[in-house]
């Protein structure tokens, strides 16, 4: 639905430990956004961030499905109200019996006016601006996580873990099969006639002991400048198609020269993705 955040899913291959990166890549600009890590800045964007981030949690891959197909979980994948997914969503298979977490900030305008103050994105960030880009650079204004975690069918309210105590994560409603019921504990995202019915059991969700939680998916917002972006949208809907072989992983880097123009950070704006530009996304 129009107006719902876009969260793009990336290759297995490029999920990021969010142990290690989420407070590095929430905020940050990405280079290249299908490699996130392989060159970003400035370091803890989130010192620029002055409002709440907007957190909640999806509970509807925690039932144990070792048998499902990647197209069944992205049917699945799809019907979280109020959010969108495009990008490599074969991968989606592997949220199976994982907590789904999202954190994405506001004010999107407002964030930005104080990120491209920092002297780090001054320096290098115009210097990406390129026609020749298979894709911008980008601004990451929301991850989204998967992380291992342990149901307890007790529906006990703590546990204790190396002598101390632990509270759970969330709580689940599951149906007899099994399955969950939908979403629980989130901030006003989802379906809003989720509750505990007959035939149904609390359980409390726990982080695994072995837990591990992963950055899977970022939101991205464009970073260009006004011309630019119609140079870009012209070529696209007139000049010829870029390479689909190229698309997902590519990392040309021709620079800005070949506009022959200097690119200053007070052109650089935000920009949202097409449906179109989202569909070239595999």
């Amino acid at each position: 639905m129009k107006g719902d955040p876009e969260f793009v899913m990336l290759k297995y291959s490029a999920w990021l430990d969010a142990s290690k990166f989420e407070d590095r890549i929430l905020g940050a600009i990405v280079r290249y956004p299908f490699q996130p890590t392989n060159e970003y800045l400035p370091e803890s964007p989130l010192r620029y961030n002055k409002t709440d981030l907007i957190e909640g949690v999806f509970t509807d891959f925690l039932h144990d499905n070792t048998n499902a197909k990647s197209r069944d979980v992205s049917v699945a994948l799809e019907s979280l109200v109020g959010f969108e997914w495009h990008g490599s969503k074969e991968e989606s298979v592997r949220l199976t019996g994982k907590l789904l977490r999202y954190k994405r900030l506001q004010q999107h305008a407002q964030f930005w006016s104080q990120l491209k103050t920092d002297e780090a994105v001054i320096g290098a960030v115009p210097g990406w601006i390129s026609m020749l880009n298979t894709w911008p650079p980008c601004l990451v204004v929301g991850i989204m996580t998967a992380e291992d975690v342990e149901l307890d069918f007790t529906n006990s309210s703590e546990r204790q873990r190396q002598g101390d105590l632990e509270a759970p994560l969330t709580t689940v409603a599951l149906a007899a099969a099994g399955v969950p019921s939908g979403l629980l504990g989130d901030l006003g995202v989802g379906n809003p006639q989720t509750a505990l019915g007959s035939g149904k059991k609390v359980t409390s969700v726990f982080r695994s002991s072995t837990a591990r939680s992963n950055i899977v998916a970022l939101e991205l917002r464009i970073i260009t400048t006004a011309l630019f972006r119609r140079r870009e949208l012209a070529l696209k809907e007139n000049g010829p198609k870029v390479d689909q072989g190229r698309l997902a992983d590519g990392e040309d880097d021709f620079g800005s020269e070949d506009e022959g123009e200097n690119v200053s950070v007070d052109e650089l704006i935000l920009e949202s993705f097409t449906e179109e530009e989202y569909g070239e996304m595999h």
